[in-house]
């Protein structure tokens, strides 16, 4: 998992969007609790406690990076 996430992140532009500056009139935003999540994701911090039940599909398991909830 880390070689993958690592790989991504050096890849070719992977960081821009932390430079880039929004538009909202054009929907280009993210709320904090978005550009939090990405940011933990993104430094492999975990986004849940524990392992859970997905709330949407109620059979695929989320864990606690957030694996199914991200792709």
């Amino acid at each position: 998992r880390q070689k993958a996430v690592f790989g991504c992140l050096k890849a070719a532009h992977a960081q821009n969007f932390l430079l880039a500056i929004s538009i909202d009139g054009l929907g280009q935003h993210m709320s904090p609790i978005e550009y939090r999540n990405i940011l933990r994701y993104r430094l492999m911090i975990p986004l849940f406690p524990i392992d859970e039940v997905c709330p949407v599909y109620r059979k695929e398991c989320l864990d606690t990076f957030g694996e199914h909830a991200a792709h």
